[in-house]
């Protein structure tokens, strides 16, 4: 996950010197505390270390105390350096404190449930083995190259490197908004919206896979190819489906760490972009439960949990037979070949090689 700059003045620029400031947040939080325990205060470095994992994380911004304790421990740090050296310094880090809260304060931190940097938060958690992201795009991505957020590309794909499974869901067909062959179709507006929205969904998708390769490593590319697919509508039921064109909605199944014996936590999250900033806002149980959201993507959630070792189903026969079995157990009636994929793992990789993300199959 690309740094914010705030991290990088702290533990990355040297400033002339053979080493940056501080190695990690945890150096920091030791120095602090050894700052403080000079002056007869004891702090616990743990809990130090947690307040500025959440400020360099941009979860929230560096107060004026944590600010003072920063400059300080930087002025201790670079004791054997000159007064002006030592002020100079210090000054650049405290412009860096102040940039990064008014960066903090532009995305919403001031109301931690509409920040976007709780959109990071989620794909640091989601960083691991085992855990599953359904995405479910209903307005225009926000994370093309061009777009806004492209960034967001590159953070879910080192998630997807380190074992998130991240599964695309665009709900509005492919090719279904061309009226040739339908018994009924829109008009011509919305059509060549959503037929906009599939192309740049598909290149969000290629977008990701490319820098989830970028951040493999030894893991061989189709086995990262295998853990982000993208899944299309298909013509099944209507062409003329168009009634739920509004925002992201966000499934995630977080695992807990080691063999605590606890179960998976489940979030549902909602990104709305708007016209000043973006929104990332965590859904309440009530309006929209995660259940119920999880059963209109069991071709997805069912498959998912019946596999001994987690995967995302990778071909229309498994999704066929997933939506057969599990619609009639769950009391449903569902078209079988309702969703198709996109690109198998051998066909996603050979498009991100030649750059063909966004054409159609």
């Amino acid at each position: 996950m690309n740094e914010l700059p705030l991290v990088k003045t702290l533990t990355k620029s040297k400033f002339g010197q053979s080493n940056p400031l501080f190695a990690s947040a945890t150096d920091l939080a030791n120095q602090i505390c050894a700052v403080s325990l000079s002056s007869g205060k004891v702090r616990k470095a743990s809990s130090v270390a947690t307040l500025l994992s959440n400020v360099f994380s941009g979860r929230r911004k560096c107060s004026g105390g944590l600010k003072h304790d920063i400059i300080v421990s930087v002025t201790t740090r670079l004791a054997k350096l000159s007064e002006k050296d030592r002020v100079g310094i210090s000054n650049e880090v405290a412009r860096a404190i102040d940039q990064h809260n008014i960066g903090v304060g532009l995305i919403g931190s001031h109301n931690k449930e509409y920040g976007l940097a709780d959109a990071e938060s989620l794909f640091q958690r989601l960083s691991k083995p085992n855990a599953l992201l359904i995405v479910e795009y209903r307005d225009q991505p926000r994370a093309t190259p061009e777009a806004k957020y492209s960034n967001f590309a590159d953070r879910a794909g080192e998630a997807i490197a380190k074992g998130l499974h991240f599964a695309m869901i665009q709900p509005f067909c492919a090719g279904a908004y061309d009226k040739i062959g339908q018994k009924y179709y829109h008009t011509a507006t919305v059509r060549n919206f959503l037929q906009q929205m599939v192309l740049h969904t598909r290149e969000v998708y290629l977008a990701m896979l490319e820098a989830a390769l970028k951040k493999c490593g030894s893991q061989k590319p189709k086995d990262i190819a295998k853990r982000l697919v993208l899944y299309e509508r298909t013509a099944a039921d209507s062409g003329c489906f168009v009634s739920g064109i509004q925002s992201k909605i966000f499934l995630a199944e977080i695992p807990c760490e080691g063999d605590s014996g606890k179960s998976a936590e489940r979030e549902v999250w909602e990104w709305i972009a708007g016209k000043k900033q973006d929104f990332f806002l965590q859904r309440d149980e009530v309006s929209l439960p995660f259940e119920v959201l999880s059963e209109q993507f069991l071709h997805i959630t069912k498959f998912w949990t019946l596999q001994k070792e987690k995967a995302l189903p990778l071909t229309d026969a498994e999704i066929e037979e997933t939506v057969g079995f599990w619609g009639k157990q769950l009391g449903g009636k569902l078209p079988p070949k309702l969703w198709k994929v996109f690109a198998t793992p051998d066909e996603a990789l050979k498009m991100v090689k030649e750059g063909f993300g966004n054409k159609p199959k």
